[in-house]
């Protein structure tokens, strides 16, 4: 059975018996198919199969990582360059392609060489 949202914009489909939802109902209640993209069924996956570990001490982690990306996007540092017009077109259309600033563009391309992400 298909359900239709108003405006006719997203149709649902409700299973409604235990063959089309693989043994999913219980006590003959109705569940909503989800349709998830390929990376959440992976994730579905490995969690079923229990490949996930908790970790210890979370909010620990949590705060360190809070730390890192506080301090990865910081920026308290200015500089100025001087480069040809050509290579700044250039730059602002790549950062066009990519739908960022162009000063972005240059920070993340930085960031990126300096952390060996970038190799010369």
């Amino acid at each position: 059975m298909s359900e239709q949202r108003a405006g006719g914009v997203a149709e649902r489909e409700i299973l409604t018996t235990e063959d089309e939802c693989g043994g999913c109902l219980s006590e003959g209640r109705k569940m909503m198919k989800n349709s998830n993209d390929h990376d959440e069924e992976e994730i579905l996956r490995s969690y079923e199969q229990d490949e996930w570990i908790s970790v210890q001490d979370s909010k620990k982690l949590r705060e360190e990582y809070a730390a890192c990306a506080h301090n990865t996007f910081k920026k308290n540092k200015r500089i100025n360059i001087r480069i040809s017009e050509s290579d700044l077109n250039r730059l602002k259309a790549k950062s066009l392609e990519e739908g960022i600033p162009y000063q972005t563009l240059v920070s993340s391309l930085i960031h990126r060489y300096v952390t060996g992400k970038i190799l010369s």
